[in-house]
């Protein structure tokens, strides 16, 4: 695979991860919403995002890119890859596992296990705060 593609792909995991943890907190549900309900054709699809207070809505503009827009479509298959176990060497193991929602996107657990039950080195950090990282 080229390195384009990716960090495309990268950057829809992230992207999507990122909206899930809004629609978790229930941040961007209310703003999904009322971009659908819009009538205006050119809003059909596209993502209208409502920022908790201290994330600068501007940075997450320069890190979406005007010819590549945010839309549905995009954050759901960001979400159907960040839990897809399919992705893994073995099959058990999806981004979820260790980054749960559930659990302020970490797992929880003093040292992170991977696939085989392996353990690393270190506990798996929250990703709330990956979009600042790209």
């Amino acid at each position: 695979m080229k390195t384009q593609q990716i960090r495309m792909i990268k950057r829809m995991i992230l992207i999507g991860a990122i909206c899930l943890a809004l629609i978790s907190t229930n941040w961007l549900d209310h703003r999904m919403t009322s971009a659908s309900s819009s009538s205006a054709p050119e809003q059909a699809g596209k993502y209208q995002m409502s920022f908790p207070r201290g994330i600068p809505a501007d940075l997450w503009e320069l890190l979406v890119p005007d010819d590549n827009p945010m839309t549905e479509a995009k954050v759901a298959l960001g979400q159907d890859l960040y839990f897809d176990k399919r992705l893994s060497v073995d099959n058990t193991v999806s981004c979820a596992t260790c980054h749960d929602p559930k659990l302020a996107f970490t797992d929880g657990k003093p040292v992170a296990e991977g696939v085989g039950g392996k353990k690393g080195a270190r506990n798996s950090p929250t990703i709330l705060d990956a979009m600042f990282n790209v």
